[in-house]
């Protein structure tokens, strides 16, 4: 059965001097790759202020709990800040689908040829992973983490900054 990824609330909210780079979390040197991208990029590249849930079915949830990925070989962690012994989340390897990185383009970068580029901790906008939780590959979830952005539902509007460690 083949999967299609539901659409992103991300990737509504991205403009055009948006980039991204997309990872193939099924493949063992995709989630590699991810992994070593936020290695390179240091621990702050792991920290949010908060994140959003969003399924299938059309329904989202949104939180202004400051959060941290913690990647390991056999999964993903989402935990409280520099908290290992729990979490609120946890997503096996083999539930893993997508992960996209969004990032502010650079003003002097070729924007016809952006192979190879790595962007910096301080451009990035958002994260968005897809995961699986059937083996029919029906019901998925995204989750979104936002470094800087306003989101503004019917019942409030949330608006995150970057996680500084000096908070």
């Amino acid at each position: 059965m083949n999967w299609i990824p539901m659409l992103s609330m991300t990737e509504g909210m991205v403009t055009p001097d948006t980039g991204f780079m997309e990872f193939n979390l099924q493949m063992p040197m995709g989630y590699r790759e991810w992994r070593g991208m936020f290695t390179e990029l240091g621990v702050e590249s792991t920290l949010f202020n908060g994140y959003a849930l969003q399924y299938k079915d059309g329904g989202k949830k949104i939180s202004d709990t400051a959060v941290q990925l913690h990647f390991f070989e056999h999964g993903l962690y989402i935990a409280p800040p520099f908290v290992t012994e729990e979490y609120y989340f946890h997503i096996p390897i083999r539930e893993l689908k997508i992960g996209k990185v969004y990032f502010d383009l650079p003003k002097e970068q070729n924007l016809l040829s952006l192979e190879g580029y790595k962007p910096k901790r301080e451009q990035l906008q958002a994260i968005d992973i897809w995961s699986c939780l059937s083996e029919d590959m029906e019901e998925q979830i995204i989750y979104s983490f936002f470094y800087e952005v306003h989101i503004q539902t019917d019942s409030r509007i949330y608006h995150f900054e970057r996680f500084r460690l000096q908070q």
